[in-house]
């Protein structure tokens, strides 16, 4: 029996496909089975896989009926013969020792998952992503093993993918955790529910993945045709996730990421007024009302881990669809989206009040005076009042 599975879903990647197979035989951790799961691919993906078979026994392929990533990734779980659990989109690529790092992890820390960051590839750059949007997560628990009882509602905030992971195979059949199948956002239940399920997790502070961000033909970018998927998928995360012991520890911290997340969706795809889109948009402000509006623990929370999406979010409770877009297109509104934003309080145009926010830093003003001012540099907070610094502490 092979130590590690690692399972492909693959539909019509043929120009990224030898790369994404030509990383997974030159891993170092040799005793790996790779399962490549074919969802109906129309190109020569298929072919191509034959090939790899010819030259590596290691390469498995299943011939899927169509149910988008998600089913496929069920059908090569379903398959699999290791105790452990890899997934890798063919559009992307290992580092050539992932595998053996994740694998020596989780068996040492003996934990239910393992986690990691990842590179995003873009045409002329490549960005570090950390495990967690959460920034003191990344470095409090980097090498350490740790469950929902000890973050809180930061579990929820890691990278909503499978493939920065991997699983212990009889923790995923035990909690009965799969992947829905729909045509987008279909492993967004699978990630919630496993963090929460999850009796212990290992985090590493460290990229081995390569996400290609903006491939022609990637699923973001055609995301926005069938936005009904984005709200079955955290409609069906919830309903699973609630039926967890903990979860009402943390339920709140889970309604404000998927706040967060609607509201990236809503701004990112239905920026610029169209009727399609109306649906999502008035669904989104159904959910604000009813849970985001008179709540102010919500809305704190949202606001501390997301200024941008706790604006876009109060926008939206304010406008109808098409208002909406006018005013999130104006100037003013562009430094919100970008998650940069000053606002002023002034009287007789004399500035009483300004509050400035954005990743690294915020500064609070009275009548000029910098009042409180908080700096992120090298993994430290450094607090500061009236210019002078009080505080330091590590991240």
């Amino acid at each position: 029996m092979p130590k590690l599975s690692i399972v492909l879903p693959v539909y019509n990647v043929s120009a990224y496909l030898k790369q994404s197979l030509e990383c997974l035989i030159h891993q170092t951790l040799k005793d790996i089975e790779i399962i490549c799961v074919d969802d109906g691919s129309s190109d020569d993906s298929v072919d191509i896989i034959k090939t790899f078979i010819d030259r590596d026994s290691r390469v498995k392929l299943l011939m899927n009926k169509h149910s988008y990533a998600g089913g496929a990734r069920n059908a090569g779980l379903d398959i699999s013969q290791s105790d452990y659990i890899m997934f890798l989109d063919p559009d992307d690529y290992y580092e050539t020792d992932m595998c053996e790092v994740l694998y020596n992890k989780i068996l040492k820390d003996k934990t239910d998952i393992t986690i990691c960051g990842i590179y995003e590839l873009f045409p002329k750059s490549i960005k570090y992503t950390p495990p967690s949007s959460i920034r003191k997560i990344n470095n409090l628990f980097n090498n350490k093993i740790f469950s929902i009882d000890d973050i809180g509602d930061d579990i929820w905030f890691f990278l909503v993918y499978p493939y920065n992971k991997i699983y212990k195979k009889s923790f995923l059949t035990k909690n009965n955790i799969r992947f829905q199948t729909i045509q987008n956002t279909n492993d967004a239940s699978f990630a919630f529910e496993s963090l929460i399920a999850a009796d212990k997790i290992s985090l590493l502070n460290k990229a081995y993945y390569y996400y290609r961000r903006l491939r022609p033909n990637n699923i973001r970018l055609t995301k926005g045709n069938s936005l009904e998927c984005v709200i079955q998928a955290y409609e069906y995360a919830y309903n699973r996730c609630k039926n967890y012991p903990n979860f009402s520890k943390v339920e709140l911290g889970f309604k404000s990421v998927i706040i967060i997340n609607l509201a990236w969706h809503l701004h990112t795809y239905c920026s610029n007024y169209d009727i399609k889109h109306e649906n999502f948009y008035n669904y989104i402000k159904a959910l604000l009302n009813k849970e985001f509006l008179n709540n102010s623990v919500l809305m704190q929370k949202l606001k501390k881990s997301n200024f941008c999406q706790y604006c876009i979010s109060n926008l939206v409770l304010q406008n109808d669809y098409k208002n909406f877009t006018k005013k999130l297109n104006k100037k003013n509104l562009i430094k919100i989206v970008l998650r940069n934003s000053k606002y002023i309080l002034k009287f007789l145009f004399i500035p009483i009040y300004s509050h400035y926010c954005n990743f690294n830093k915020e500064k609070y003003f009275i009548l000029g005076i910098p009042v409180y001012v908080e700096k992120i540099i090298d993994n430290k907070i450094k607090k500061y009042i009236l210019g002078i610094k009080i505080s330091e502490s590590s991240l």
